[in-house]
């Protein structure tokens, strides 16, 4: 499983987790939710800046 393929597993879960926290009236599990949904954007994003700047060094070369 690539890691576009977790951070989405993750987002999906984080949903559920909030969604579960909603229907429980649970704030933590709410929040926690949040949080993993917020961990999967963040591994998104660092990916794809990775991505970018390795296309950038094999430019230099």
């Amino acid at each position: 499983m690539n890691d576009q393929s977790k951070n989405s597993t993750q987002r999906i879960a984080g949903r559920a987790k909030e969604a579960a926290g909603v229907v429980v009236d649970d704030d933590d599990l709410k929040a926690a939710g949040r949080a993993d949904q917020r961990k999967a954007d963040l591994k998104d994003r660092i990916s794809r800046l990775k991505d970018r700047l390795q296309a950038r060094a094999d430019e230099v070369r």
